[in-house]
């Protein structure tokens, strides 16, 4: 009979134990806010793994590294839903080359893991790819960057668009040189040094983007490097394009920045522009005035290439990387301006340079000129860490007060000068 009693006691303990497993089981705590249940049907946690960087150097390379797709036009190459941890020692998290086939990357993510920013696709030699709805963080896309011109242009792609990509800073954006067919459009770019970098492509297209707090670098030497430029907006504001007009006053009031190329003839008058890239970009143009505007908070004021004459006029620089920046230009004229509180008030390369009746007050950097025959008078200089002076053996000073605190550093310096020369520079009318 005893046993009999264990094994029924051991039979029902069994049971217990059994319906008690099938049961939800409640844990409470102290805090009635942080009771839940749990039903002890618990998933293991999933592991986090970023895509690994690729490189494809032909059309089987895409298939090889898990694209979908055939790689004709209505069924390109596609990559989707990936993200990418590029870092600084690669040269892209995506490396594409020398392919032609279609593809397509689209709702990718390329985050780097550093504050450092880090190339997220680089393309070279390719043809006929879409990058559609993608993230970069401190992050970008290099189309065929050399700094060789002769193999930039060996490595150049063609028909590359962006669609709605979103692009935030401080470094990053887009690169594009000797590049043909580039379209970007209904893209965001935010914070960054240089949204989107030009440098001598063809027929690009900068359509309905929305730039803050950055903007376009263009260094262009063919009026053909644009083909449709409408619908952008910086900072809330039209970023606009300004092209074959010839003979007019343009107000430029109301714009967030602004792009001149191939015009002649043109005074542009009244502009306020700030916080973007450039503030105004003038391109293969000639006889440009620019009057009474004022440039404020940007890596550049006025950026000028390929200008035969540019005068500037009456006009503030505040708070800029450098206020003027500029290289083959023929003739500059400026005065009657203000740089204020900038690190290089003008920076500039032209055959003839008039600089006078300026006031540069609390520069970092001081002033920068290299031509053949400049002339710099009648300017105040207020506060200057450093003026200085570049291959001007036949610079003359007149009337030209200067106004600098004991411990600053004020120097001529010139590769073609001499001591002596410098001496009777500096005792021709210095006050």
């Amino acid at each position: 009979m005893r046993i009999l009693k264990v094994v029924l006691t051991f039979l029902v303990v069994i049971t217990l134990i059994g319906m008690i497993g099938n049961q939800n089981v409640t844990v409470s705590h102290n805090n009635a806010n942080d009771s839940f249940e749990n039903s002890l049907d618990i998933q293991p946690d999933v592991a986090y793994h970023p895509a690994a960087a690729m490189t494809i150097t032909s059309n089987d390379d895409f298939l090889a590294n898990g694209w979908s797709g055939t790689g004709i036009e209505s069924d390109p190459y596609l990559l989707s839903g990936m993200t990418f941890i590029p870092t600084i020692y690669d040269s892209g998290a995506i490396i594409i080359s020398h392919t032609d086939a279609y593809f397509q990357i689209e709702d990718c993510s390329f985050i780097p893991d550093t504050p450092d920013s880090a190339r997220g696709i680089y393309l070279t030699n390719v043809t006929n790819g879409r990058i559609i709805d993608c993230t970069f963080e401190n992050s970008g896309v290099l189309l065929s960057y050399d700094w060789d011109p002769v193999q930039s242009e060996e490595d150049a792609c063609a028909s590359i668009t962006f669609d709605y990509c979103t692009f935030q800073g401080p470094r990053g954006g887009i690169s594009t040189s000797y590049d043909l067919n580039t379209t970007v459009s209904n893209c965001d770019f935010i914070d960054i040094d240089e949204a989107i970098y030009i440098h001598d492509s063809i027929d690009i297209s900068i359509l309905d983007n929305t730039f803050t707090n950055t903007g376009i670098v263009a260094n262009c030497h063919e009026t053909n490097w644009w083909r449709f430029f409408w619908g952008n907006t910086v900072n809330g504001l039209p970023y606009t394009l300004i092209s074959g007009v010839h003979n007019a006053f343009v107000d430029l009031s109301g714009y967030g920045a602004v792009i001149v190329t191939d015009c002649s003839e043109l005074v542009l008058a009244n502009g306020y522009l700030s916080n973007t890239t450039v503030g105004l970009t003038i391109i293969l143009s000639d006889n440009i005035v620019v009057r009474d505007c004022d440039f404020v908070s940007a890596n550049f004021g006025i950026l000028v290439s390929n200008l035969p004459v540019l005068e500037v006029d009456s006009c503030s620089f505040s708070n800029l990387y450098v206020s003027i920046d500029g290289q083959w230009s023929g003739a500059c004229y400026i005065h009657d301006s203000i740089f204020e509180n900038n690190d290089n008030p003008l920076n500039l390369v032209a055959d003839t340079i008039v600089f006078e009746r300026n006031l540069i007050s609390n520069q970092i950097g001081g002033v920068q000129i290299s031509g053949s025959n400049p002339v710099v008078k009648d300017n105040i200089f207020q506060n200057i860490s450093l003026v200085i002076f570049f291959n001007l053996l036949f610079i003359r000073l007149k009337s030209t007060t200067i106004s600098i605190a004991l411990e600053k550093l004020f120097s001529f310096i010139s590769s073609s000068m001499v001591f002596s020369k410098i001496s009777e520079i500096i005792s021709s009318g210095i006050s």
